[in-house]
């Protein structure tokens, strides 16, 4: 059962890729860089799963990860809010994130701690917070909702299970294990979701 779950990562990436190709000379600003995002996602998968197949250590490539995710996200909130707080805190925690990826030995699994997917999500948690607040202070109905409640419940939920996942890592008991389990599940899901929301996007500029 594990094992279909597992594949069906990629493939759903793989079929967003498709979908937002096909769409992509329709899509908006936002979902062309939804899209980038999920390139970026599918080719760090297709690394993640080569290393393991090589019995390679992929533990850094959560830390290129978290960079791309703070970059992409914080320029889409940057986009769509016209404000200069996405740029100050894609400098802070790139800063930070670079230097983790500088300092953290990849050969040291036992020691591996990593905060920088916790610091990612949290800057892109409060962006959406941002953004949300933005748009309730405003008569017009709120744009792109239904993908901010999905960027905002994916890393609200990712940046709670990272940080049991930093302390129990190189644990071998059932816990870490479920967490794991439990993050991939959600992760399918918000592929899943972006997928449809690019399909959606693009067949509605189209017409």
């Amino acid at each position: 059962m594990i094992f279909w779950i597992t594949y069906s990562s990629p493939l759903i990436l793989i079929l967003a890729v498709i979908c937002g190709g096909y769409y992509y000379k329709w899509l908006n600003k936002v979902y062309r860089l939804i899209f980038s995002y999920i390139i970026v996602c599918l080719i760090i998968d297709i690394i993640a799963r080569s290393l393991i197949f090589y019995s390679l250590n992929n533990l850094m490539l959560l830390l290129y990860l978290s960079l791309v995710e703070l970059i992409i996200f914080l320029k889409l909130y940057a986009n769509i809010t016209k404000k200069k707080i996405g740029l100050i805190l894609s400098v802070i925690g790139g800063i930070y994130i670079l230097s983790e990826i500088i300092l953290i030995d990849p050969n040291d699994t036992t020691n591996f701690q990593s905060y920088s997917k916790i610091v990612s999500s949290f800057l892109i948690v409060l962006m959406a917070l941002i953004y949300f607040l933005e748009q309730l202070k405003k008569d017009t109905a709120m744009k792109n909702l239904h993908l901010n409640y999905s960027i905002l419940i994916y890393f609200t939920l990712n940046m709670i299970l990272w940080l049991p996942i930093n302390f129990l890592i190189d644990e071998t008991s059932e816990l870490i294990f479920y967490v794991w389990r439990i993050l991939l599940f959600i992760t399918i899901l918000f592929y899943a979701n972006l997928t449809y929301l690019i399909w959606k996007n693009g067949r509605a500029q189209k017409r």
